[in-house]
């Protein structure tokens, strides 16, 4: 009895020395509310490395049970050391990426002021700003003196290589100068029959539907005549338009590009001889048709006197 009386007081004692236990138990493994609780990794400076005046940027991830609620603070903190422009955060998940750009006066390792962000205050975050100078003490050296005024060197160059080049100059140009002169002298008169057949053409379309039938069919045929007499050396004025189909079918390689002349002169002859109606339309067509049969024209007849003058230098031996 007294054995059972003993056990029972002892209970309660016991009962709240297990309690206590649980209870240090648990404050210790739960955290404090003023706690700071995150992890700092992959810190990059931007550039690598920097100098007093250098404007730089570091990045550093945050990882923190509480990274939902941070938020750069409104209002930048202050540096004794330089200056800090700018701060962002950057969503990574269940991490945010810190930027902060700035600016540092001093040298040497230097600590970023606390960085308020909610939850989380950042502290001691060093930075590392580099000298220019070689060695502490060093002294800047004075200029050295001038051997030779600026510019010197350069118009020495430019003096040599006029030298050089004055004769290769005289050479290209009256050795095969004149020729090249002569080619191109060539080339343009070549190709000015067909320039000016095009632009009266395209001419003849602004005044197109002001002019009487029989007087624009004249210069439209005349045109094409001009260019003919003028790219292939023939009589084209004086021939009839019966004798033109013979001149087409010598000249003009297309089967289309001949039948479509032979109908717009026969087309022409009607409106100026037998009085026969002119329409806008009919007008603007033959417009079309004579400028892109005269560029068919003058295209494949530029590629022939190509490959013949091609044939006479490789006879030549040039």
């Amino acid at each position: 009895m007294t054995g059972e009386m003993a056990r029972s007081r002892r209970s309660p004692a016991a009962r709240l020395l297990v309690w206590g236990f649980l209870l240090a138990a648990l404050l210790g493994a739960a955290p404090g509310l003023t706690a700071q609780d995150y992890n700092l990794s992959n810190m990059l400076f931007l550039p690598p490395i920097y100098y007093v005046g250098d404007e730089v940027e570091l990045r550093v991830t945050i990882r923190s049970p509480q990274i939902q609620e941070v938020a750069v603070p409104q209002e930048l903190p202050r540096a004794t050391w330089g200056e800090i422009l700018s701060m962002r955060l950057l969503d990574q998940g269940n991490a945010r990426e810190l930027r902060i750009r700035f600016v540092a006066y001093q040298t040497g390792t230097l600590t970023l002021p606390a960085l308020n962000l909610g939850p989380l205050v950042l502290e001691e975050l060093s930075i590392s700003v580099s000298s220019s100078l070689e060695s502490e003490g060093a002294e800047l050296e004075g200029p050295r003196d001038q051997v030779l005024l600026p510019g010197t060197q350069a118009f020495l160059v430019m003096a040599a290589g006029a030298v050089l080049l004055i004769p290769l100059i005289w050479l290209t140009i009256f050795r095969w100068g004149r020729l090249g002169l002569k080619r191109i002298i060539a080339v343009y008169r070549e190709g000015r029959p067909f320039r000016r057949a095009i632009r009266h053409i395209r001419g003849l379309r602004s005044s197109a539907d002001s002019m009487h039938g029989r007087e624009f069919y004249i210069r439209l045929l005349d045109e094409i005549r001009a260019y003919l007499g003028s790219r292939f050396a023939i009589s084209a004025f004086s021939l009839t338009t019966r004798e033109l189909e013979q001149v087409f079918d010598s000249l003009v390689h297309n089967t289309d590009d001949r039948k479509a002349l032979t109908r717009m002169f026969l087309h022409g002859d009607m409106v100026k001889f037998a009085n026969l109606p002119s329409t806008i339309t009919g007008r603007m067509s033959h417009l079309d048709q004579a400028e892109q049969i005269i560029m068919r024209m003058e295209t494949l007849e530029r590629r022939r006197r190509r490959e013949d003058q091609q044939q006479h230098r490789e006879g030549e031996g040039i």
